[in-house]
């Protein structure tokens, strides 16, 4: 976490599996900054104290200890960021 780059995303993202990895690879290409957390609580607490540091938050549907709407509310609460909310399903 640098916290001082001009174009800086946040991942929220319980699973550290592949398809968060592509997304990461994605934003790595525009040369963007990628803070990757894994809890909905430390994320949100980490906004709330460098919020102007993040231009992007990006957001697990599937969160396991929070309700991602809640979380983007409260996202925005603390400062209105855009949020790309992903979320990928296997049906067998």
């Amino acid at each position: 976490m640098s916290y001082g780059n001009a174009y800086e995303t946040v991942v929220v993202d319980q699973n550290s599996s592949s398809d968060s990895y592509y997304l990461y690879l994605c934003i790595n290409i525009k040369e963007r900054e990628v803070t990757s957390i894994e809890q909905a609580t430390i994320a949100l607490s980490i906004l709330r104290e460098h919020i102007d540091q993040f231009d992007l938050v990006m957001v697990d549907a599937n969160m396991l200890e929070t309700d991602y709407l809640e979380f983007i509310k409260s996202t925005q609460l603390i400062k209105d960021k855009p949020i790309i909310c992903k979320t990928i399903s296997s049906k067998s």
